[in-house]
């Protein structure tokens, strides 16, 4: 339990976080880290007989590669966007979904040994990322072109 717990203070450390992708047209998508956010994204949300893992889940999830559109494969992703990396033992993804104000959260993260969220989608390449601390100011930027 007290490496689940460094994790989570490990994860409290980048709370309010902006993170900013930039896709290859030009187009990008920006998202915090919210605390709440950490079950979720570690899957702790799947032990709903835990009292205090309930309290993080939220009971009104939103709607969410870019139009990833989950009915292809019969999934109840929200999720409008999914970044992903191919892995020796399959795909890890980043699950980027929008709330009904319009603001971006992370969704999920999950390890697949298949391509089954990313075949038949509309994809393109990352071009970049910023990463803005709890302040606004630029903490890290990997810019591809």
């Amino acid at each position: 339990m007290n490496q689940l717990l460094n994790k989570f203070n490990e994860y409290k450390s980048i709370v309010n976080y902006r993170i900013e992708y930039i896709f290859e047209d030009h187009s990008t998508v920006s998202f915090k880290w919210k605390q709440t956010d950490f079950p979720h994204l570690i899957g702790l949300h799947k032990l709903i007989d835990i009292p205090v893992i309930r309290q993080f889940n939220d009971q009104k999830n939103t709607d969410v590669i870019i139009d990833f559109n989950a009915s292809l494969i019969a999934s109840n992703l929200k999720a409008k966007y999914i970044l992903f990396e191919k892995k020796a033992m399959g795909y890890h993804h980043l699950c980027i979904a929008e709330d009904g104000e319009g603001k971006k959260y992370a969704e999920s993260f999950f390890c697949n040994a298949t391509d089954l969220y990313i075949r038949n989608q509309v994809k393109i390449k990352v071009k970049g990322v910023r990463v803005y601390d709890n302040l606004g100011v630029l903490y890290l930027e990997d810019m591809l072109f």
